[in-house]
């Protein structure tokens, strides 16, 4: 009798075993499905794959992160918080997780905690890709107009990620805030190539490097070459955040005059 219960509790639990097996497999594929589905910027179904993912596996963190970063992509960075949190309470060494909660966190304003974060995330000396602390750490530096700060992240990260269009605009953009001029359109002048051509998936095409190197040419007087990037520009870039800056910049330039302390202050802002 007691033989046949034994039996029987193993049979139980072999079964469960399976089951849960079963689960985890299926979870790891909903998973795969739904990053092969953010590359094709199909993120609504990616987002219904990664919850059918969490719901069969609750306790992967891999899974919160991948849906924290789906809503980062969205800009819905209180939600992105929340599963990076939950992310880094399953797995406390999840670098990556803490890199994002990081830059989420600067997101919402609250810089000084993603700082911190951020700071946290170097003191992994088995983290693969430093470079991309230091970019997070440059961006961070930047939104709050600290440009040395900046800078000094922005090359570090440069050394590895050579041509990366958003990490070369943001060195040149702080280069040209610090005054440096050659160095920011030393930058700007190989970076039009890579933000039109070397770009993530789903990204667009940016143009910006042309503005700041009309920028950085006028404030080393080579007003020709200034213009010449700006008209590049006002052509290309018809969805830029600086496309009304602009065209402000070309009729003073138009008419032989220099832009006002009003408008550089406004750049910074933008």
């Amino acid at each position: 009798m007691v033989n046949k219960y034994f039996l029987f509790l193993l049979c139980v639990f072999l079964t469960s075993c399976v089951s849960t097996e079963k689960q985890v497999k299926k979870a790891e594929l909903h998973h795969q499905l739904a990053l092969s589905l953010m590359k094709k910027c199909q993120y609504p179904s990616a987002l219904t794959e990664l919850r059918k993912a969490i719901e069969l596996k609750s306790d992967e963190p891999l899974f919160y992160h991948s849906i924290a970063l789906l809503y980062f992509q969205f800009k819905k960075y209180e939600k992105a918080i929340q599963y990076l949190k939950k992310a880094l309470r399953l797995n406390p060494n999840f670098t990556s997780a803490r890199i994002h909660l990081g830059r989420s966190l600067i997101e919402v304003n609250k810089w000084q905690k993603g700082v911190t974060e951020l700071e946290k995330a170097k003191e992994d000396l088995t983290y693969r890709y430093p470079e991309n602390i230091h970019t997070h750490l440059g961006l961070a530096f930047y939104k709050r107009k600290k440009y040395f700060e900046a800078e000094k992240h922005f090359q570090v990260a440069r050394a590895v990620k050579k041509e990366d269009c958003h990490v070369a605009l943001y060195h040149a953009k702080s280069l040209y805030f610090l005054g440096q001029f050659p160095k920011a359109t030393a930058i700007l002048e190989p970076s039009k190539k890579w933000c039109e051509s070397k770009l993530p998936s789903c990204s667009s095409p940016s143009f910006d490097s042309y503005f700041f190197a009309a920028l950085a040419y006028d404030k080393t007087n080579q007003r020709p070459k200034a213009l010449l990037n700006l008209k590049t520009f006002l052509n290309k870039a018809k969805d830029s955040v600086y496309r009304e800056e602009a065209k402000k910049y070309q009729k003073l330039w138009d008419l032989a005059l220099p832009p006002s302390s009003k408008m550089e202050k406004k750049l910074k802002n933008i």
